[in-house]
């Protein structure tokens, strides 16, 4: 990750990455459709243009632009190849609720993708696999502290997290940007960091689908890959995983209703 390569020789150079001022504009400065723009551009070195438009595709997706991400979802799925179904599903979508499902339905699917970019510290497993400690989507601060692991808030002084979270000054926006501009970047930011910890707001919501469209048959898949959102996610927030918990509802949806599912049989324990 660091490296570019799993192998690096004595004299492979790192890799550049987004340092905590960058990190922090482009998470709560810039409104999703400019993040578009620089995301669909070819200025950045290549790790930095995936990240930026991955985390961009999955931000408008959440906060339901539609045109920031379509405009950004090619970029993302040549950027990511394992995200192409995901991103023609999400363009052939044909109403706000179905695109913003389709989102939702790659976004479980995928441990790697969270709505903001990292400082210093890019996520090292791979972007399909679950990660043994957790870093995994996303915690409670949605990217508002880039500069942290995922391990170290799941595993931190969770107490001295909010605290750290509190103090920390603000980055200003860019002089470049308008005031219509810096506020929608405002109000997007509020919106994204209401959502939470990844671990509750993604089964939440894919329970929400399941329960108002028990036909479509992506339900038993997408609640299935929700209940590992819940088991493996990041759980800064939770004082107790098993008490806070969306496993056990999960598990009785697929048990009900889709009994002979394969994403069922999957489905073993809550």
């Amino acid at each position: 990750m660091y490296y570019g390569t799993a192998k690096p020789k004595g004299t492979t150079p790192l890799l550049p990455q987004f340092d905590l001022s960058s990190a922090e504009v482009l998470n709560k400065r810039f409104p999703v459709d400019v993040l578009a723009e620089i995301a669909s551009s070819e200025y950045l070195p290549e790790n930095l243009h995936r990240n930026l438009a991955v985390a961009t595709w999955v931000r408008a997706g959440l906060l339901g632009n539609f045109a920031a991400a379509q405009k950004v979802g090619n970029t993302a799925a040549m950027m990511r190849p394992q995200l192409k179904t995901y991103v023609d599903q999400y363009n052939a979508a044909t109403s706000d609720e179905e695109r913003r499902f389709a989102a939702l339905f790659a976004i479980v699917h995928f441990p790697g993708l969270r709505p903001f970019v990292d400082a210093g510290h890019p996520r090292s497993t791979d972007f399909d696999k679950i990660d043994d400690y957790r870093d995994n989507w996303w915690c409670t601060d949605v990217g508002g502290i880039p500069d942290d692991l995922n391990f170290e808030k799941q595993y931190g002084d969770n107490a001295a997290q909010v605290v750290q979270f509190e103090k920390r000054v603000e980055a200003s926006s860019p002089a470049f940007l308008s005031e219509e501009q810096k506020g929608r970047a405002a109000e997007e930011w509020k919106n994204i960091f209401s959502m939470g910890l990844a671990a509750d707001y993604l089964p939440k919501e894919v329970i929400a689908w399941a329960k108002a469209h028990q036909d479509d048959p992506r339900v038993p898949e997408a609640l299935h890959f929700a209940w590992r959102v819940d088991r493996y996610g990041c759980a800064d927030n939770r004082q107790n995983v098993a008490e806070n918990s969306w496993s056990h509802d999960i598990f009785k949806l697929l048990h009900k209703r889709y009994p002979t599912s394969e994403w069922t049989k999957k489905t073993r324990v809550w």
